[in-house]
């Protein structure tokens, strides 16, 4: 009997702590929530301008859609989506923007050309072969029955435009799907 009264004291003891903490843990968690509620009205009236600022935007730019308030306002783009941008973005945008400018010259140099050969195309007066009496006409339709025609292979076709995939602009389209660099789903 004793021993069972010595191991209810020491469970006693043991437990005491943990009840007493209780009381401090309501209070660091109430504490907590107070701190986060005061955190949330700050935040809410912030999203209250910001969308009254958007609002405004919509507005003035005589746009057809509504804004509310959702979860989305209330968060960062970086929270959302879960990206952080490069640190070197801007020198990045730099190289491609400037890569960019680069091809669209080329490309308008190429229109340029493609135009000028249009247009010089146009200017010259079409070659007419002489007419030719009807004898000569049959001795050339013999000889050319009589000699066997050499087969040439078909030349494949490039499957890539040239300088970074430029558009020709003499084409009429850009075919990606005759150029093979596109297929169906």
């Amino acid at each position: 009997m004793k021993k069972y009264f010595i191991i209810c004291i020491m469970m006693c003891v043991a437990i005491a702590p943990i009840a007493f903490s209780q009381s401090t843990m309501k209070s660091s968690f109430k504490a907590d929530v107070e701190a986060q509620r005061i955190k949330n009205k700050k935040s809410i009236t912030e999203v209250k301008q910001q969308l009254e600022a958007i609002r405004k935007d919509i507005k003035e730019r005589n746009l057809k859609f509504k804004v509310d308030m959702t979860e989305a306002l209330k968060r960062q783009i970086e929270e959302i989506t879960g990206t952080v941008p490069p640190k070197d973005l801007e020198k990045e945008a730099e190289i491609q923007s400037s890569k960019g400018f680069q091809l669209f010259l080329e490309f308008l140099q190429r229109l340029a050309e493609a135009q000028a050969a249009k247009r010089q195309a146009e200017l010259q007066p079409e070659k007419k072969e002489p007419v030719k009496p009807k004898e000569e006409v049959v001795k050339k339709e013999d000889q050319k029955e009589e000699k066997p025609e050499a087969v040439t292979p078909a030349k494949p076709e490039e499957t890539l435009p040239e300088s970074f995939m430029l558009a020709d602009p003499s084409q009429p389209v850009l075919d990606w799907f005759a150029l093979g660099m596109m297929t169906a789903v």
